[in-house]
């Protein structure tokens, strides 16, 4: 199965290639079955407040559970500009 990587903010993207980037996380069953090593879901949360940042999050991760359980990585900001660690707890 292909490891989900969500992404606070848009520029995460532009260091990768060949890699499925996704702006929305409606249905994920055919990514989360692909025999590609990842794929990224843009989530912009770095752009909300907190309180959306972490709702978001858990919107997204209701998703991907759907799939059953899995690893993702939380890809954000070195200096942790976004809401660390909120929406890894989401």
């Amino acid at each position: 199965p292909s490891l989900p990587v969500v992404d606070d903010d848009p520029t995460g993207t532009q260091t990768v290639h060949g890699v499925a980037v996704r702006a929305d996380w409606a249905d994920l069953s055919g990514e989360l079955r692909s025999d590609k090593s990842c794929f990224y879901l843009l989530a912009n949360t770095r752009a909300l407040d907190e309180a959306a940042a972490v709702a978001r999050n858990r919107e997204i991760g209701r998703e991907l559970r759907r799939g059953g359980p899995r690893l993702v990585v939380s890809r954000s900001d070195s200096t942790l500009r976004g809401h660390f660690p909120a929406e890894v707890d989401a």
